[in-house]
């Protein structure tokens, strides 16, 4: 290392994803890795209490976003830097695969082998769920990662980035009724910008997201959807199970189109491709 210089070193803890037992580093790009988090050295003893505060054990937080920058000693620590990297990671992540993954509320920085110091981050912390990255994805992940980072639009860009926002939203939701919720709107802005009133969800999004064999059923769930999203608002519904599975669901299909959208698959004017698909489906009757 140059005189004068250090390697600064940003982790925060990513909750929810485990490495594969024979992967200890995960190299991402422009200085960011996936670090199991035994293989980190002298890694924050804060790390060892949960989100809630309570202890944990190493085995509830396996996995952390590393950030490492080689800079100045005269330098502060990179935190807006840390920051918009690792939520460019968590972004792609949630596009990339369906899982739970969020980031723990504080992250930690150090220079060289020094102290760790905490900052918060501001999130939530409260995945319940553990998905393995397997050998044979790092490579599409890593690749995903490079073009996501590219790709993903400034906060209030257009309805791709307000759907983008909204899914995300969901993505931390603690209750099913507040995820439904966040999907539709989320829907909504990609496939139903006249509004509620013209009920043009339904048909638009299962052109683009069923076969056409399923594409009736898919338009019932949506249907089933929209009471269901009432009856959380109006603080009648019922059926926790059947909530969670329908937001799941919307939850994936949003996935699906952003996903395609931002690798090219499909044009940002998601509804004006449903119309086209269901006037070609009209004519062929």
């Amino acid at each position: 290392m140059y005189l004068g210089m250090a390697v600064t070193e940003v982790a925060a803890p990513l909750i929810g994803l485990d490495l594969d037992p024979g992967t200890n580093e995960l190299v991402l790009g422009e200085g960011v890795s996936l670090v199991r988090t035994a293989h980190l050295g002298e890694a924050p003893r804060q790390l060892w209490t949960s989100a809630t505060g309570l202890p944990a054990a190493a085995s509830e937080v396996p996995v952390l976003l590393v950030l490492r920058i080689a800079q100045e000693r005269s330098q502060s620590i990179p935190i807006v830097a840390a920051r918009t990297r690792f939520q460019d990671v968590l972004s792609a992540l949630r596009l990339f695969d369906r899982g739970n993954f969020t980031l723990g509320p504080q992250a930690y920085s150090r220079i060289d082998a020094g102290e760790w110091i905490p900052f918060p981050l501001g999130t939530t912390g409260c995945s319940q769920t553990l998905k393995i990255l397997t050998l044979d994805q790092e490579d599409e992940l890593r690749a995903f990662c490079n073009l996501i980072s590219r790709r993903l639009p400034e906060p209030g860009a257009g309805p791709v980035a307000w759907a983008l926002e909204r899914f995300e939203m969901g993505c931390e939701r603690v209750t099913a009724g507040q995820a439904l919720t966040d999907f539709l709107l989320g829907l909504r802005a990609l496939l139903e910008p006249e509004g509620t009133a013209s009920g043009r969800l339904a048909g638009r999004l299962s052109v683009i997201c069923a076969a056409h064999h399923e594409r009736a059923e898919l338009a019932e769930r949506v249907a089933e959807a929209i009471a269901l999203e009432r009856s959380v608002i109006n603080g009648t519904a019922d059926g926790e199970q059947r909530l969670a599975q329908i937001a799941e669901e919307l939850g994936n299909h949003l996935r699906a189109i952003l996903r395609d959208v931002f690798c090219g698959h499909l044009e940002d004017d998601v509804r004006g491709i449903a119309d086209g698909l269901l006037a070609e489906a009209a004519a062929a009757l």
